[in-house]
């Protein structure tokens, strides 16, 4: 089966139950149609859940797009307290 989802918004749970409800196999596919990270609490789980899954593909969304314009601002040495000043 082939399933399309976006807006996850790094909710890690919604995630999860997501897949509980459609019975996600290794034989289905499932892309996610942008927006995988922003205000949800657990956005970097989330990337990493979706990395190990070699069936679920991800295609650039608006919010990925904003991070990766902001992300070439910041310097190699900055540390996490500093970076705002950055973005």
């Amino acid at each position: 089966m082939i399933y399309v989802t976006g807006n996850l918004c790094g909710r890690l749970e919604i995630w999860k139950k997501l897949l509980g409800k459609l019975s996600f196999k290794q034989s289905d596919e499932l892309f996610i149609l942008g927006d995988v990270i922003d205000c949800g609490p657990e956005p970097v789980k989330l990337l990493l859940d979706l990395m190990e899954r070699p069936n679920v593909f991800t295609v650039l969304g608006r919010n990925e797009y904003m991070f990766l314009k902001c992300f070439k601002n910041i310097p190699a040495d900055a540390q996490a307290n500093t970076i705002a000043g950055f973005l």
